[in-house]
Order: structure tokens, then C-alpha cells, then sequence
């Protein structure tokens, strides 16, 4: 004989499937963030590569992060993207896959056509603005323990990080900093590598000074 299922057993089926539904969601979310994270260690390593790249092709001299007026260099991004052969014009990225965009960032920044989701730490890479370089340029050989300091990193809604700007040095963290990834943030390297460091941050104030090119504190 055949048997039909009953309306008792139908709810119970679905209410099986909710349950085993409700597991499995969050660790197929905590699974395509991880893949976020590392998709987005992959565009800042190729980030540094690029910082490393216009450095040997600017006789060791490290790209501005970003400048206006008649000093205008572009932002970091026109600098670099050149000499990692990402196709570019004047104001624009054109590249299909945008290396500066991060996948878990659902609002990108936008300047003069260019979308980032980064920030560059302006005590290693020199800022202008209007007719005055803020802080002088460097050399990538001026840098001390470049392996330790953070260059290019997640951020929200700036082109730059400061570690005086709009957070004291003693504080714990910057408010520039984005923590898209585990409640920390992806950093690019000045040697090329790329890592993730949780926050809150050391205070900037203590050493080793993880934020200025000379290894020391520097208030330009």
C-alpha cells in the first residue's frame, strides 16, 4: 500500500532542515569571510610588490599617498599600478579586477575615479597638498625594519593613516583602521608581505614604532 506523508511529518521535515540550516549558515559565513581575508592578503601582497617595483624604478624613492594642486602626484594607487601593468588613464582604474578594492568591503572609497578600500600610513609614504610636501620623500633604503613596518593597510573611507592624525599616539588604535577581518586589520609591509594584526593596536607611542620610517617616533 501506498502511504502519503502526513501534515505532522511534512512540519517535521522542515523543521529538521531549519535546524541543520540554522548549523551550517554560520560557518559557510565564517568560511567565505576566511576566503575573504585571504583574497584581500593576496591583493595587498601584490600591493607591496608594486611598492617595492616603484621604488627600483624611482632610484629607491618610496610613492606619495596621496597630494592635490599644483604638487599633484595622484594618489598611491595612479603610482603604483603602472609598474605592476594594471591598465590605468589620467583619473581611472580599469583594471577588471580592482587589487585596491577589498571583497569584504561593501563601500569602497572613492577619489577622482579610483576605488580603494586602503590607506597608506603617510609616515612612510609622503603627503602633499596644495603647493607644500607635507613630509619629505623616502628612499626605501632609508627605512628601518621594514619587515615590521605597516605601510598599506584596511581602511574606511580615506586614502591615508596617520598614527597622530585623528587618534592621539596614545591611544590603543586608529580610527582610520578598518577591522573588516576577524576584528583585525590586513597590512601590507614595507619589505612585501603582507600579514594580519588584531586590534586593538599597541599604542603608537610605545616602541618599536611600527608606524614611522625611521623606527623611532616622528612628528613631521
Amino acid at each position: 500500500m501506498r502511504k502519503n506523508f502526513t501534515l505532522v511529518e511534512l512540519l517535521i521535515v522542515i523543521a529538521i532542515i531549519a535546524i541543520l540550516a540554522s548549523m551550517l549558515l554560520p560557518a559557510l559565513n565564517k568560511a567565505r569571510e576566511k576566503a575573504h581575508s585571504i583574497d584581500c592578503l593576496g591583493r595587498l601582497k601584490q600591493i607591496g610588490t608594486g611598492v617595492i617595483n616603484y621604488a627600483d624604478s624611482q632610484n629607491g624613492f618610496l610613492p606619495c599617498s596621496s597630494s592635490t594642486g599644483t604638487t599633484n602626484y595622484g594618489s598611491y594607487m595612479k603610482q603604483i599600478a603602472p609598474v605592476i601593468n594594471l591598465r590605468t588613464t589620467s583619473n581611472s582604474y580599469l583594471y577588471g579586477n580592482n587589487i585596491f578594492t577589498c571583497p569584504s568591503d561593501t563601500t569602497p572609497f572613492v577619489s577622482s575615479g579610483w576605488s580603494t578600500s586602503y590607506g597608506a600610513n603617510t609616515r612612510v609614504f609622503f603627503y602633499t597638498s596644495t603647493t607644500t610636501i607635507k613630509t619629505p620623500p623616502y628612499k626605501i633604503s632609508q627605512i628601518v625594519r621594514p619587515s615590521e613596518l605597516r605601510g598599506i593597510m584596511d581602511t574606511a573611507n580615506s586614502l591615508i593613516v596617520s598614527p597622530n592624525g585623528t587618534t592621539p599616539w596614545s591611544s590603543g588604535g586608529l580610527m582610520e583602521c578598518e577591522p573588516r577581518h576577524a576584528k583585525g586589520v590586513n597590512i601590507a609591509f614595507i619589505d612585501g608581505h603582507a600579514g594580519w594584526v588584531k586590534l586593538p593596536f599597541q599604542p603608537a607611542n610605545k616602541e618599536p614604532y611600527s608606524w614611522c620610517w625611521n623606527g623611532q617616533r616622528y612628528d613631521p
